[in-house]
């Protein structure tokens, strides 16, 4: 989620309404519809390690996944889950990796 997130350049909301069929690793590109506004919905090309991380998630991905990333009942991860589960927990560990 996170290389997505800082690779593509998605917002929050563009990551977590992200259909898992919008990810085209064929052609190296990722169709953002679902955005905040007209002007943001768009196509990211997909380059090095996030191409990685997308092939794992497609292949990890069940037959009935609609979404990239899912919560484990398959519906959708809400921002402040996302933010209090994934982000911050990642900000911490990369402050403590700074003090390092």
């Amino acid at each position: 989620m996170l290389a997505t997130l800082v690779y593509a350049g998605l917002r929050i909301s563009e990551l977590l309404a992200l259909p898992l069929d919008a990810i085209d690793l064929a052609v190296g590109w990722i169709d953002v519809a679902d955005s905040k506004t007209e002007a943001g919905v768009r196509k990211v090309k997909v380059r090095g390690a996030m191409r990685d991380e997308l092939a794992t998630v497609k292949a990890d991905a069940t037959s009935r996944q609609r979404l990239a990333f899912p919560t484990r009942t398959g519906r959708q991860v809400t921002p402040e889950n996302f933010r209090n589960r994934v982000l911050a927990p990642a900000i911490k560990r990369a402050n403590e990796n700074l003090v390092e």
